[in-house]
């Protein structure tokens, strides 16, 4: 196989995993931020920030946080990652993801709420990295929101940076 075909054929292999990697995210977010299913597709050194929530570095406390908003205050929710956009850098070893996020939860203000249909909106801008052990992980996840609406009585609060 020559060495360009060889290198077009790796690209798309990387695209694809990345790609599986934003599934898994869904999953994980489905499952109240399970830091099992998550975790390991953190860089040590990751930060996941988003307008609302803040921002947070590394993968332990980003796991703390996320699971703690979670367990909190999201009941239920069902992640759709929609059109995905990959870049992998020149020498593969670094790569950006784009993607929209539709999510529908039920959300609470407090442990006596006992939530709202909710519905959540943006999108993701993330850089990744392929770490010595040939792995893709996520070194940085900004999450764009710009809807939070309760769907029983849409309020349609539009969220700026």
């Amino acid at each position: 196989m020559s060495s360009d075909l060889e290198k077009r054929l790796q690209r798309l292999e990387d695209i694809e995993e990345i790609n599986k990697m934003i599934g898994r995210y869904a999953i994980a977010g489905d499952n109240k931020n399970d830091g099992k299913i998550f975790g390991p597709m953190l860089t040590e050194d990751a930060v996941w920030e988003a307008n609302g929530f803040g921002s947070f570095k590394g993968r332990d406390h980003i796991i703390e946080v996320l699971s703690g908003v979670a367990q909190e205050r999201i009941l239920w929710a069902l992640h759709f990652m929609t059109s995905p956009m990959i870049d992998i850098d020149a020498g593969g070893k670094t790569a950006s993801a784009y993607w929209y996020l539709w999510e529908t939860a039920i959300t609470r203000e407090s442990p006596s709420d006992k939530g709202k249909s909710t519905w959540i909106g943006g999108w993701y801008e993330s850089k990744l990295r392929k770490e010595a052990d040939g792995k893709w992980r996520w070194n940085h996840i900004k999450l764009n929101l710009r809807l939070f609406s309760h769907a029983d009585k849409p309020d349609w609060e539009i969220l700026s940076e």
